[in-house]
């Protein structure tokens, strides 16, 4: 029975993240006063894009290769995250899925420095600037949230002052880690918007468009993952509310984008390091004290 529902719900989960995307998109267009697109309009542009032939480069093959990596592992995180939400040998999948999550985003960021135009090139290293304190804070965040809460449930006021930060912290990584506005740095100028993209064409572009749908998939699940980790449920219950939180998840991230700005390419790793920073002492504090 468990592993029937996974594998149901790794396959929705590879169909489910394209039609995400158009809500979001037709969401974003609802509150900026626009028609916008239909909902399945980024299942058809996927569709044209595998259907052409790719322009190809000189790092064409390796590029291609590390965005089916990228894909791949996200997938990967997927089917651990579910198996181990039902309960399925959990303190040994939990640090396999994150150590999952740090390598799939490592293949992805990697990716735009493979392209040997300048535009990929800068903005490729600003999503490794911004990664550098993001990706460590999640593997923190999670980590301690996960020795915490495998041992005992937060009751008591030291036990929330301890899990309350963490859980902060790992939905604001969530958010960074999708690539939403502020923090996607990478197109932070008109004139590098979608210089990451810019070599990319047909199939190339189509993964590496679907590997980003896959990462804000999985982003929207950890913290799904954690919000339900805290209630007392039966794992079948939780397996099933934290599938079903998912798109409601990726909505309020697109909402919350959509009422932010851009943030300075110097502004946005810093303050993210300062918060994270203080969100991790009070949570080490607060398991000192209790140890």
């Amino acid at each position: 029975m468990e592993q029937l529902l996974v594998l149901i719900a790794v396959a929705l989960a590879i169909l489910l993240p394209v039609l995400y995307d158009g809500i979001e998109r037709k969401t974003k267009a609802i509150l900026q006063s626009r028609i916008g697109p239909p909902l399945h309009q980024s299942l058809l542009d996927l569709g044209k894009l595998l259907s052409k032939e790719p322009v190809e480069f000189p790092s064409y093959p390796l590029v291609f290769y590390t965005t089916v990596l990228s894909i791949i592992l996200e997938l990967a995180v997927i089917l651990v995250l579910n198996i181990a939400v039902l309960g399925i040998n959990t303190s040994l999948l939990m640090p396999v899925a994150i150590a999952l999550v740090t390598v799939a985003q490592t293949a992805n960021i990697s990716m735009p420095l493979l392209i040997s135009n300048p535009y990929s090139q800068i903005g490729g290293m600003r999503e490794v600037m911004l990664a550098l304190v993001n990706e460590f804070s999640l593997v923190a965040g999670l980590s301690l949230f996960y020795y915490y809460t495998v041992s005992q449930h937060p009751s008591s006021i030291m036990g929330w002052v301890i899990t309350i930060p963490l859980i902060i912290l790992v939905i604001t990584a969530t958010y960074v880690l999708s690539g939403r506005v502020p923090f996607d740095i990478a197109e932070a100028e008109v004139e590098l918007a979608s210089g990451i993209l810019i070599e990319l064409s047909g199939r190339a572009l189509a993964l590496y468009l679907y590997s980003i749908y896959l990462k804000r998939y999985v982003s929207s699940m950890l913290a799904a993952v954690v919000v339900f980790t805290l209630i007392p449920l039966n794992p079948l219950t939780r397996f099933i509310l934290v599938n079903a939180s998912i798109p409601f998840i990726w909505i309020l991230y697109s909402i919350t984008s959509v009422m932010l700005g851009r943030s300075r390419i110097d502004l946005a790793p810093g303050t993210l390091f300062k918060v994270y920073i203080v969100l991790l002492t009070i949570s080490i504090t607060g398991l000192l004290v209790i140890k």
